[in-house]
């Protein structure tokens, strides 16, 4: 296996570590759909990076075409789940743009599976060499498979101006958004590249670590602020807890102290009858006209 193929099987046991990873965050936390999205974006970038590998090491042109296709379906998978990725991340609630890129996605995995976007063939008058890498085969693009491939860009284009709008106005956003324009100009170049048939150096399996490790570095920024906030929320709720408890107990003894002051009422209403009765006999004994026998 060559170094550049070698690199780029590293790359995808990366994708597929950041994939397993955040897909199990999102588990943990159902709330936090950017997780998810990142995570299948991840996965599919592995995907591509191993048809890359493949790419790279291919000894025939039949090999060649397969590791073609299936760049090709990472390529137009990861493209949607950008697009879905930078909704998310910026916070958009329309979904019309993210189902319209998984169209675009699905129509163009089923065209790729039927192997209508890569030519089993090559046109040697049609290339020349930039950068002599990797396997000398290099399957040119069927005109479906440049239109999929531009829209795949165009979906990247989409999701980095969506990032591109929220970023005047958040910090998360504008560090992204470095990574986004990164990926939108490799992704670019590597089309070039093959609309242009010139042999060289694929960029986009490289550029997406960067781009992951600015989203990595945004997503777990953020889940430390939410856990701050969490733990600063629980103990907030603590000591609410605790005030309601002491005025939950200063009300009981209120009640207390007011039963005891009705039980006592109601004695003093029942010693007070007899009282009276006793204290009517009393002054009828000391009336003087009472006789000493009635007396």
């Amino acid at each position: 296996m060559s170094p550049l193929a070698t690199l780029c099987a590293a790359f995808t046991a990366v994708y597929a570590y950041l994939c397993a990873y955040y897909s199990l965050l999102y588990a943990r936390r159902r709330a936090e759909r950017e997780y998810l999205a990142f995570g299948l974006l991840s996965g599919a970038m592995a995907v591509y990076a191993l048809g890359a590998c493949l790419y790279l090491d291919a000894s025939s042109l039949r090999k060649a075409v397969h590791a073609s296709e299936l760049s090709l379906f990472g390529l137009m998978t990861a493209a949607a789940l950008f697009v879905d990725f930078a909704h998310h991340i910026s916070g958009k609630a329309s979904q019309r743009m993210p189902r319209l890129a998984y169209g675009l996605s699905f129509a163009g995995s089923l065209t790729n599976a039927a192997g209508l976007l890569v030519q089993d063939s090559v046109s040697h008058s049609q290339r020349f060499t930039l950068v002599d890498v990797g396997s000398p085969f290099m399957p040119e693009l069927t005109s479906l498979g440049a239109v999929f491939s531009s829209l795949s860009v165009f979906c990247l284009a989409y999701g980095t101006m969506v990032i591109m709008s929220r970023a005047r106005a958040d910090v998360d956003a504008r560090i992204v958004l470095s990574g986004a324009v990164l990926l939108l100009l490799t992704a670019s170049h590597d089309l070039a590249l093959r609309l242009l048939h010139v042999r060289s150096v694929f960029l986009l399996e490289h550029s997406f670590l960067l781009f992951a490790l600015t989203v990595s570095y945004v997503l777990l920024e953020r889940f430390v602020r939410t856990a701050n906030a969490l733990t600063s929320r629980t103990l907030e709720l603590r000591r609410s807890f605790n005030e309601l408890r002491d005025a939950q107990e200063q009300l009981l003894r209120k009640e207390q102290l007011a039963t005891m002051g009705e039980l006592s009422a109601v004695i003093a209403h029942e010693v007070r009858n007899p009282l009276a009765i006793i204290k009517n006999a009393v002054s009828g004994l000391h009336r003087p006209t009472l006789r000493d026998g009635d007396r």
